[in-house]
């Protein structure tokens, strides 16, 4: 990586793979895998770190604070709102997990290889971080700006969705119904869609740089966990299990883009 040495690489993934190991066994224990998602979160507060002091070996720039600050403000603030949310305030596992143990009969193996790929997936995901603080700008561009914009929009409406679904479901009467106010009318998964657009915000930040196509893993990658993977399909599988109204919801409202409900 154009930032870190390759022994410094190697450390940063043995560091992150023991973390993750520490939290799967914790998992073996309480039968529970939702603090896997707080850690994901908050490993970028790390890799930001690593890659920020590797960066300002060539001297400190406005950029490397400048991205760096943004993204650990973003890192600290969704991994603070899932520990709050779906550890401290719940003993209840995430549906998607219990669904790997229930129905499809995942044992301690297979959980290990689950957190561990999370390791890897940071991984991907921080090599943006690090190109964007890497570049060699001396003046704020007007990339710069539509990269701040891209990113405060991004972060503060995935705050605001995150908002808006625990103040729903915090009224007892909505339990078993589906949400359906604010950003959730138009879109049936805004937070997942807003933490999305919050990852172009690297792509804008490092236009310029010699490896600027490489930023582009981290919106690509995002895009086919949330569409594919462990985003929509386990959330929407749930979804249609627990709530009556939900068939109905998926009829009206846009799976993942921002869009006026159809009637």
């Amino acid at each position: 990586m154009i930032l870190m040495p390759y022994q410094s690489e190697i450390q940063l993934t043995l560091l992150l793979c023991f973390v993750f190991a520490i939290l799967w066994f914790r998992q073996l224990k309480t039968k529970n895998a939702n603090a896997v998602d707080v850690a994901w979160s908050l490993s970028f507060t790390w890799t930001t770190l690593i890659g920020g002091y590797m960066a300002i070996q060539d001297g400190v720039s406005w950029r490397i604070l400048l991205i760096g600050s943004l993204t650990m403000f973003w890192s600290l603030r969704l991994g603070i709102f899932l520990l709050i949310n779906r550890v401290l305030k719940t003993k209840t596992e995430d549906g998607r997990y219990r669904r790997l143990r229930d129905e499809y009969h995942l044992g301690a193996k297979g959980f290990f290889f689950i957190y561990q790929a999370q390791v890897l997936l940071v991984l991907i995901l921080s090599f943006p971080i690090w190109i964007a603080m890497d570049l060699d700008a001396t003046s704020f561009r007007i990339w710069d700006l539509f990269g701040v914009l891209v990113f405060v929009l991004g972060m503060v409406a995935e705050a605001i969705a995150d908002h808006q679904l625990e103040v729903f479901k915090s009224n007892r009467a909505n339990q078993g119904h589906t949400c359906q106010v604010g950003l959730w009318k138009y879109s049936r998964h805004p937070n997942y869609f807003f933490e999305w657009i919050h990852w172009w915000a690297y792509c804008l930040f490092a236009i310029g740089s010699e490896h600027w196509i490489w930023t582009l893993t981290a919106p690509l990658v995002m895009l086919f966990f949330l569409l594919k993977l462990t985003g929509i399909p386990a959330t929407e599988k749930q979804a249609m299990k627990s709530r009556s109204d939900y068939k109905a919801y998926q009829n009206r409202t846009s799976k993942f883009f921002p869009w006026p409900p159809t009637t």
